[in-house]
């Protein structure tokens, strides 16, 4: 079986398979177990974020001292990173990306039984790949917006960095408003994990773990560890900053409401298999 793990960047994505890699689902088949996690093993496939990269090239505005920094050039070589805005996104896949993509899987095919693709940028692409893919689960990880802006320094006296501020509330905007159009439209067996939950939740009970364990129907090594930076969950309040607030109006749709619809979907159980 394949496994989509689809969030927005610092959403915990890389924990979820952090877990799956661990428990038998590859994914990634260079990562170096031998790094700590505090050390960035992103548990991304080179070629999946090779032809995101492909994808999204020129279709992201790259955040203006980047520009500067490497000169025009910077624009045309679609020169981005977490915080960049998406806009134009291709509607489907030509030849040369199709190939790509069905060489990508022909090759995890044949090496691995189960296994996973994971690139906050398929939040973006996933709509457009998902029709060339063969029969597949989704995993969809969400975090609050506040956490974010914490992990993205936005807050405190940082966040009269206005142009970085309004980058990260319309990057978390955009990816989770497309996740919620992939919740609507996607007909794969799908779950949907908060990732506060996942880090605050016994590991049995009933709770996000144990959600997860059954979902890809096997007992999970868990891998959560709160003393670790990357995998702590920071106590969040739902208050955006002020001058957040006042970005609100610029924003494609109002995060609080999209966390509010991500937090329903994710009570609801139809998609997920029995």
């Amino acid at each position: 079986m394949i496994y989509i793990v689809l969030g927005m960047h610092k959403s915990g994505t890389t924990l979820i398979s952090q877990m799956l890699h661990a428990s038998g689902i590859n994914m990634d088949e260079d990562v170096d177990v031998t790094r700590d996690y505090d050390q960035g093993i992103l548990y991304e496939r080179p070629s999946i974020v090779a032809l995101n990269h492909s994808l999204l090239r020129g279709r992201m505005f790259p955040p203006v001292f980047q520009s500067l920094k490497r000169g025009t050039t910077a624009y045309a070589e679609g020169l981005y990173h977490s915080s960049s805005i998406a806009w134009r996104l291709p509607f489907a896949l030509d030849d040369c990306h199709r190939r790509a993509l069905l060489q990508i899987v022909d090759d995890c095919d044949q090496r691995w039984g189960d296994w996973g693709l994971k690139d906050p940028r398929l939040c973006l692409t996933y709509p457009i790949i998902q029709p060339e893919l063969p029969p597949h689960r989704l995993i969809i990880v969400f975090r609050p917006i506040t956490e974010l802006l914490k992990r993205y320094r936005c807050t405190g006296w940082d966040q009269f960095h206005v142009f970085r501020l309004y980058r990260v509330l319309h990057a978390w905007t955009r990816y989770n408003q497309n996740i919620l159009s992939v919740i609507r439209c996607s007909k794969a067996p799908s779950i949907v994990i908060n990732y506060q939950s996942l880090m605050t939740d016994p590991t049995h009970g009933g709770g996000e773990f144990d959600r997860l364990c059954r979902f890809v129907d096997r007992p999970l090594i868990d891998t959560r560890s709160p003393e670790k930076y990357r995998n702590r969950s920071l106590p969040a309040s739902q208050d955006l900053p002020f001058l957040a607030r006042t970005l609100l109006p610029f924003l494609p749709a109002n995060p609080q409401r999209i966390y509010l619809a991500l937090d329903n979907a994710r009570t609801r159980k139809k998609q997920e298999p029995d």
